[in-house]
Order: C-alpha cells, then sequence, then structure tokens
C-alpha cells in the first residue's frame, strides 16, 4: 500500500511540475497591446489564449497536459498571423519583420510553412482559373462552339495546376525532416494507383491532429477535382457517400459537413440549405456549426417571401425600379434577344398583357443582352409594348439576375401588389390561370 501511495505522490508531482512548451514571439511595432494563440477547428480559429506584449515581444506558457497536439497559429488578429505546430515541449520562436511572421525557432512549425505556402499558392491560381471560366459561361447557349474551344484551354490549366499539386506532395512527403509535416504529406499522396475507392483512409477522418487547420477539408476538395464530377443531380449521392466515412458526432464530421456545404453553394443551393439543416440538427446551435451558416448562398426569392427590389436603367438611361409598379400585379422576366426560349415565350407574355394590363398587370423585363440594337430591335419585333424595359447590357454579369438566382432563361417571378412573390416560372396556359384567379371579370 505505502508502495502505492508513494507511486501515486509521485505521479501527481511530475504532473504538477510538467514543464510547459514556451512560445515567444518579437518584433512587434504597432501600438497593439495583445498577441493571441488560436486553436482551430478545421480552418476556424478560435482564440485559445492571450498574452500581453511588452517592448515589442510577448510570451505564452503552454500546458501540454491540456493542449492536444496539431496545427495552431499565433499573431495578433484572425488576419495578421502565422501557423506553428504544437506537438512536444520543443520551443517555439517567431518573429515580425517587415510585416511578414517567420518561424525562429521550431522545427515542425518551419516545416509546416511550406505546406500552408502550398495551399495559397494552389488557392491563388485556381481562383483566376475559376474567374477565366466564369467569363465564358455565358457562351454555353450563345456560342457552344467556342465555349468549348475556350473550356478545353481553362481544362489543361487545370489539370496542369492539378498535376503540380501532385508533385509537391510527394516532394514534400520525400524531402521534410519533421516527422509531423511528413504525415500530413501523407494524406494527401497519391500515385498511378490511387482511385475514388482507395482514396480515402479511415485514419483520415478519426486521427484528432487532423481536425487542427485546414487538412480534412482539403482532402476533401482534392478528391472532388481528382475523381468525382459533380452536378445539381449526383451531388446527393456523391456527398453522402463522404459523409459516411466521418464518425457520427466527431470533429471530423463536422468538417467534412462544412467542407461540403461550401462544395455545393456554387453547385445546388437548394441542396447546400439541406445540409446545413442536417448538420444543424446534428450538432446543433454550437460555434463551429453557427460559424458555418456564413457559406450558405441567399439562393433565389422564394414564393412568399418579399421580391428584391431592382433599379436598372431602361434604354434611355432612366432608372425603372420594380418598387415603383407596387399596387399592381408585375411579371418579373428575365430575358435576352439571344435567348430562342425567352422568345417563344414572349407572344404568351404579350397575350397576357393585353388582357389583363387594364385589371391592374403589367410586366416588368430584364434583359440578359450586351447589344443595345439587338435588345430594342428584339422588343418592337416581338411587340413588348410595356414601359419597363431594362438592362445592364452585361449578359450573365447582371447583378438583378445574381439576386434573383437566376442559371437559366426565360426566369420569371409573379409578383402580388403588396410586392410578395406569388408563382415563380409560370409560363402558357398556367400564367393566365393564375393572372384569372387575381384579377377576375
Amino acid at each position: 500500500m505505502r508502495f502505492l501511495t508513494y507511486l501515486f505522490i509521485l505521479s501527481t508531482s511530475v504532473h504538477l511540475w510538467a514543464k510547459p512548451l514556451k512560445i515567444e514571439g518579437s518584433g512587434i511595432t504597432s501600438n497593439q497591446k495583445q498577441a493571441y494563440l488560436y486553436s482551430y477547428t478545421g480552418d476556424e480559429l478560435f482564440i485559445k489564449d492571450s498574452a500581453q506584449i511588452t517592448k515589442g515581444v510577448f510570451q505564452f506558457k503552454v500546458d501540454l497536459e491540456n493542449t492536444p497536439s496539431g496545427i495552431y497559429a499565433l499573431g495578433l488578429s484572425e488576419t495578421d498571423l502565422i501557423n506553428i505546430v504544437i506537438k512536444s515541449e520543443e520551443g517555439i520562436s517567431v518573429s515580425k519583420q517587415n510585416n511578414k511572421w517567420t518561424i525562429v525557432e521550431g522545427n515542425d512549425s518551419k516545416e509546416i510553412q511550406q505546406y500552408f505556402n502550398h495551399i495559397n499558392d494552389y488557392d491563388q491560381a485556381l481562383t483566376k482559373i475559376e474567374l477565366q471560366y466564369r467569363a465564358i459561361v455565358h457562351l454555353q447557349q450563345a456560342n457552344p462552339e467556342e465555349f468549348q474551344r475556350q473550356f478545353e484551354t481553362i481544362r489543361l490549366s487545370l489539370d496542369s495546376l492539378n498535376q503540380a499539386r501532385v508533385n509537391f506532395f510527394k516532394s514534400f512527403h520525400q524531402n521534410t525532416s519533421s516527422a509531423f509535416a511528413r504525415k500530413v504529406a501523407s494524406i494527401f499522396l497519391m500515385d498511378e494507383n490511387t482511385s475514388k475507392l482507395t482514396y480515402f483512409k479511415s485514419t483520415d477522418f478519426t486521427d484528432e491532429e487532423l481536425t487542427r487547420g485546414l487538412i480534412i477539408e482539403k482532402k476533401i476538395n482534392m478528391y472532388f477535382m481528382s475523381f468525382v464530377s459533380i452536378n445539381a443531380e449526383t451531388i446527393a449521392s456523391e456527398f453522402s457517400s463522404v459523409l459516411s466515412l466521418a464518425p457520427k458526432a466527431s470533429v471530423a464530421r463536422k468538417i467534412t459537413y462544412t467542407a461540403l456545404i461550401k462544395i455545393a453553394a456554387s453547385v445546388n443551393p437548394d441542396y447546400c440549405r439541406e445540409l446545413y439543416g442536417a448538420m444543424k440538427s446534428e450538432f446543433k446551435d454550437d460555434e463551429f456549426t453557427t460559424r458555418t451558416k456564413q457559406y450558405i448562398p441567399k439562393g433565389a426569392p422564394q414564393i412568399g417571401e418579399e421580391a428584391p427590389d431592382i433599379a436598372l436603367p431602361d434604354a434611355n438611361g432612366k432608372i425603372i425600379k420594380l418598387s415603383d409598379l407596387k399596387g399592381q400585379i408585375v411579371l418579373l422576366d428575365f430575358w435576352a434577344s439571344w435567348c430562342g426560349p425567352c422568345r417563344g415565350e414572349m407572344p404568351n407574355v404579350v397575350e397576357a398583357y393585353n388582357q389583363y394590363n387594364s385589371k391592374g398587370f403589367t410586366v416588368y423585363s430584364v434583359s440578359l443582352d450586351s447589344d443595345k440594337n439587338r435588345w430594342l430591335s428584339a422588343i418592337q419585333q416581338d411587340g413588348m409594348v410595356w414601359d419597363a424595359h431594362v438592362s445592364e447590357l452585361k449578359k450573365w454579369d447582371s447583378d438583378a439576375a445574381r439576386e434573383y438566382f437566376v442559371r437559366g432563361i426565360p426566369a420569371t417571378f409573379l409578383i402580388d401588389k403588396d410586392g410578395i412573390i406569388i408563382g415563380k416560372n409560370l409560363r402558357g396556359a398556367a400564367l393566365h390561370k393564375k393572372l384569372a384567379e387575381l384579377l377576375p371579370n
């Protein structure tokens, strides 16, 4: 019994006197009074501790017993920081010189900078490619052959970028002197034998170290870039298969939800909102889940909601507001002279206007044209005699089209006298039936 008591006292003493990890910073020239140590959940930052800055220097003493190993961040704010690795009692020292953070001491922290530098460079290059794609997306309908030609050039750039990424992780894994950095690199290693079925490993979602820092999310992004082509129809099944890999109620599952929500935002906004609802149901209102809401796109206005106002110029430059038409039933119609289906539906809209205008119905037409003469010529040819014809002449770059989340035309919203949306994409007989209900004889 005495021996056991002695062991207990000894173990307690070791715990009480365990050496804390010392993290030091220097070179602070701003007037800021505090520095911050941030913990990560995925790529979301949370303040773990703060330290006073005195004469440009600060220091943290970290209790390793209560600080899980992994990637953390150190700095003056969430936008002014450097990533570090807390893994052992190895001291860490950082310095800020010429407005740039550098690691002075701490091999794990030094080596992991290569990973984050690569992520930054890759994301910047990917953003340029995405902008190139957005610039040609309107050609899908207007000039399919030209769209395919330019898209092929963009696709080759993307393939080259992704191959450079594969090469980086192979080199990083071989050459880093840090066991932790090598572990991170191994998460992303691929070769000719890597497939959709073998890409993920069970440890990707069970290793707690991987939940701190931008690791799981980047691996999921890499999976979809390399192996899966998703669209609005396939997204649910593809996302479900990835989500099933993350254990229920785990931090990794929360991060997986967020990664998928960010991807879904640009592919299928409705499913994106559905996915967030599932995340919220599973994880309630913890702070990480609440933060994820910022990635949910607003989406198209729904029936029962107030129609967002539009204020655009007509052909003479006069601003006409959608809200100016309150008090009437309004058909908000997104169309273009080059859109065959739009021109095919226009006789029906004209007929509805002629039949119901005297009873309080009108049309507010937003053209996604870029050629003013073609726009005005189509108005005359199709007998669109109402006054509210507006356009930014920017095709798919129209702010109004973005506000209403218009992805294809014709797109229409029927708005009641109080400015509330009461119908969407009513065409042919369906439009006449609805107007007959609203504006009876």
